[in-house]
């Protein structure tokens, strides 16, 4: 039943890079308060985004649903006034030379509708929003404009193609867990890659990692789930930040801990292996892989692997062996 449940190894070669560089988002991207017209955060009001009926802000063509947010007043006074709330298509595009920094561009003609706001001092106004959403795929931003108040960034939302529907064990298209199980539905997206940590004997996760591979599985999601991560408790030193000699002799703190567990674990480790793949595999379950470590680095891993690859290569044997006694059930 489970021959088609693989076990994959991510061998990185890169360098180590240091922790801040990593894709920047919002605020931090190229050109984002000039493409919006911003000018950071407001200090007469904060803007919570509560939704729409648009599962994850991903429109399918014809859909033009109502956005709702509730308006906070920042002041000790009332806060009355009208204002607009713009549409301004957007899209991002990488930068030649840095593969962290998207560059923000205009991709059309904003346009506005009236708002009005009238918030007691310290209080709070629910806020509907309803454009004329053109049918050109692609993104855009709510900005809410509140005059002198100043402008701030609402929410995205992006008008796409709905998928095609299927269950297959191995899909094309697969992005990180975090988007949402609405998110993936929308975007046809049929498999998602999960890091959950060796843990054995802890009921509490047991019963989370059960309710998502149900969900996944209810959703026709198969999963490649990467293993890493032992228990704190279970290591002498807990899980360390490991610390090297820099060019100057100074020590250098990397920030990123130690968290492979120790030898005496790896035949616990073996078994929980099998019993994960034994319960989840495909077809049974959404299981479709499992690997050993997000980027392990030699000895300066950001996802805590501290260790060297003789200890990654026991680790990824036992692993595997795990999904072959598995295969056997």
């Amino acid at each position: 039943m489970f021959k088609y449940l693989r076990f994959l190894a991510f061998l990185y070669t890169a360098a180590v890079t240091p922790l801040f560089a990593q894709m920047k988002s919002g605020g931090e991207m190229q050109n984002y308060n000039t493409v919006f017209n911003l000018s950071g955060p407001s200090k007469s009001y904060s803007i919570s985004y509560v939704g729409c009926s648009s599962p994850s802000n991903i429109l399918f063509p014809g859909e033009q649903p109502e956005f709702q947010f509730k308006l906070k007043n920042l002041t000790k006074e009332p806060l009355v006034t009208d204002g607009k709330a713009e549409l301004i298509p957007f899209g991002t595009k990488g930068i030649a030379g840095n593969i962290w920094m998207p560059l923000v561009y205009a991709n059309g003609d904003a346009k506005s509708v009236p708002i009005q706001v009238n918030i007691p001092a310290g209080g709070t106004q629910d806020l509907s929003v309803k454009f004329d959403i053109p049918e050109k795929m692609g993104g855009y931003a709510i900005i809410l404009d509140l005059g002198a108040s100043g402008r701030q960034f609402g929410t995205s939302l992006a008008r796409t193609y709905p998928p095609a529907a299927g269950h297959i064990p191995y899909p094309k298209m697969l992005l990180d867990a975090n988007v949402g199980l609405d998110g993936l539905d929308r975007l046809g997206v049929g498999t998602v890659r999960i890091e959950w940590g060796f843990s054995p004997g802890d009921k509490a996760l047991a019963d989370r990692l059960d309710l998502l591979m149900k969900n996944f599985a209810a959703h026709h999601i198969t999963v490649l789930m990467v293993l890493e991560a032992g228990v704190a408790s279970k290591q002498p030193l807990g899980f360390i930040g490991r610390q090297w000699l820099g060019d100057d002799d100074v020590a250098v703190n990397y920030g990123c801990t130690d968290r492979a567990w120790l030898p005496e674990q790896d035949g616990e480790f073996r078994k929980w292996v099998t019993d994960i793949s034994a319960k989840y595999g495909w077809p049974k379950g959404p299981i479709t892989a499992v690997s050993l470590w997000n980027e392990p680095w030699e000895a300066g891993s950001i996802s805590g692997w501290g260790a060297d690859m003789d200890r990654y290569r026991t680790l990824f044997k036992d692993m595997s062996l795990g999904v072959v006694d598995a295969r056997k059930q």
